[in-house]
């Protein structure tokens, strides 16, 4: 498994040699933000994954916005906009996304995995999801807010989908036994659970400034994480022979 980092502004630098990166679209204004990861593009060997920043904001980009970012970074892997609210309307809106994309960025969208969010609570509208998305969208991603109460119908829902279909994503953590119980599947994962576990705080404070105690406990859960995430891709591997 995968591990994209999500850090705060002030820190940065604690995982500029890491190569997977979460990339939240709404904060790259920032010129700091901006910066660190225009950088780590050019950088051989990473890989960047680019949301909208709907959580983080409380509401999604404008998609004018969002592919100006996504040409200018240019990223491996992007979240297409979604409405959790609603299963077909999130449809909509995220294949309507995808072919504007390819009309304003030409051969770059081509390049692009596409990730669509899952957002189906029955399995009558999450066949409706992989219908629609199979074929244009090369990850699903699966966000934890949508079940939190149940995580194990998380995971279920991971084993469900099926490997010619697409790769997939889990869209944050809820802890570190999320992660280490995630199915093979689960190719992939987000989280700031490293920053979060010593702030203590439910979202990460993207502001705060740490100390170095506080920072070296982060590097010690990036740490374990990896491993995790490490043990996760042996177990995968070991189970497909």
């Amino acid at each position: 498994m995968n591990f994209y980092h999500i850090a705060p502004f002030k820190h940065l630098d604690v995982v500029k040699e890491e190569k997977y990166h979460m990339v939240i679209a709404s904060f790259l204004e920032r010129k700091d933000y901006w910066t660190f990861y225009a950088r780590q593009r050019k950088m051989k060997g990473r890989v960047i994954l680019l949301d909208n920043g709907a959580f983080e904001k409380g509401q999604p980009m404008d998609n004018e916005e969002y592919l100006h970012w996504i040409a200018r970074l240019r990223p491996d892997r992007v979240v297409i906009p979604d409405d959790p609210t609603d299963v077909k309307r999130s449809v909509a809106l995220g294949l309507e996304f995808i072919e504007k994309a390819s009309n304003v960025l030409g051969d770059l969208a081509g390049k692009i995995d596409w990730m669509a969010v899952l957002h189906g609570q029955t399995i009558e509208d999450l066949n409706y999801e992989y219908a629609y998305y199979a074929g244009e969208c090369t990850t699903l991603g699966i966000p934890y807010m949508h079940w939190k109460k149940t995580p194990w119908q998380r995971a279920g829902i991971a084993t469900l989908i099926p490997e010619k279909v697409c790769k997939v994503h889990y869209l944050g953590a809820m802890s570190l036994g999320d992660i280490m119980k995630a199915p093979p599947r689960v190719g992939s994962v987000d989280t700031s659970l490293p920053w979060k576990m010593v702030q203590k705080e439910k979202t990460l404070n993207w502001e705060r400034q740490m100390d170095e105690s506080e920072i070296r406990r982060v590097k010690d859960n990036i740490r374990i994480i990896k491993t995790m995430a490490e043990a996760s891709a042996c177990k995968s591997s070991s189970e497909k022979k």
